[in-house]
């Protein structure tokens, strides 16, 4: 998923990449902002990334798109099961 900011996202079961095709779970963000404030996800979660800052851009070799603002954060992250392989 990506979008320019996330208020609020909740995954009500397990979020499953593969170690060489992670999950990415990314935004933008306004320049000072908060691109993710709140993430919940409501199982287990295995190679996935949650990034701030990356533009919608991707492609089959650039896969997390380009990194191009380096002030936006990420607020809550809540992960009610195991985790593994978990980039944030």
């Amino acid at each position: 998923m990506r979008a320019l900011q996330i208020d609020n996202l909740t995954v009500n079961g397990n979020v499953t990449g593969y170690a060489d095709n992670a999950v990415i779970i990314s935004a933008l963000g306004e320049a000072g902002g908060t691109a993710i404030k709140k993430l919940s996800i409501k199982g287990n979660v295995e190679f996935a990334e949650i990034l701030a800052g990356y533009n919608v851009s991707a492609s089959a070799t650039n896969q997390r798109g380009g990194g191009v603002n380096p002030d936006a954060s990420i607020g809550n992250v809540a992960i009610d099961g195991n985790v593994k392989g978990l980039n944030i």
